[in-house]
């Protein structure tokens, strides 16, 4: 089977009552009628964050800004279809909402948005990844590698970042090489 990487970026946009907003992934998604965090790949060059705002736009209509690094996460899916093995690594951001107004992009990779307890999550198809950083459990995937010491490197949010994330944020101020105002 064919062995590809991606990287993505995805964003946990909360309200005042405890909620989160989670996209239905459309029928031309890989995943249409599951349910994940607004958020998407990278576009070659990108800034992960710039890619979170740019997803958030493309898919819910709301202008965000990133707040900070809430995890880093990966995870390998198999398409038998395709031949095709997908090693994703997710880089999941907290933002917070600035402006636009909500709609979905059914043409695009969402044909529903909604706010979401955990608890109402556990009760809609979820993406592992969004399972997982609700705190909620995660079935083991159908399909995959065999699993191994670090056949899986994921890390949820109960776990502090590794000290290489907190360097990136560290590193990640105006004036640096690679920063970029992405409050805008």
């Amino acid at each position: 089977m064919e062995q590809r990487r991606r990287i993505g970026a995805y964003g946990v946009l909360g309200d005042a009552d405890g909620r989160v907003l989670l996209a239905r992934g459309s029928a031309g998604c890989p995943y249409p009628g599951v349910w994940q965090l607004p958020g998407g790949g990278l576009k070659h060059a990108e800034h992960p964050a710039a890619a979170v705002v740019r997803e958030f736009a493309e898919e819910t209509g709301l202008a965000v800004r990133v707040t900070g690094v809430r995890d880093a996460v990966a995870d390998v899916a198999t398409f038998r279809d395709a031949g095709v093995i997908v090693h994703t690594d997710r880089l999941v951001f907290d933002v917070e909402a600035r402006g636009g107004e909500l709609r979905p992009e059914p043409a695009g990779g969402s044909d529903e948005l909604r706010w979401f307890t955990p608890d109402e999550a556990a009760g809609v198809p979820l993406m592992p990844f969004t399972a997982e950083l609700l705190g909620l459990p995660v079935a083991p995937p159908a399909a995959g590698p065999a699993p191994g010491p670090a056949a899986r490197a994921r890390r949820s949010a109960r776990h502090r970042p590794a000290p290489a994330l907190r360097r990136v944020r560290a590193g990640h101020r105006p004036g640096r090489p690679g920063a970029a105002d992405h409050d805008r």
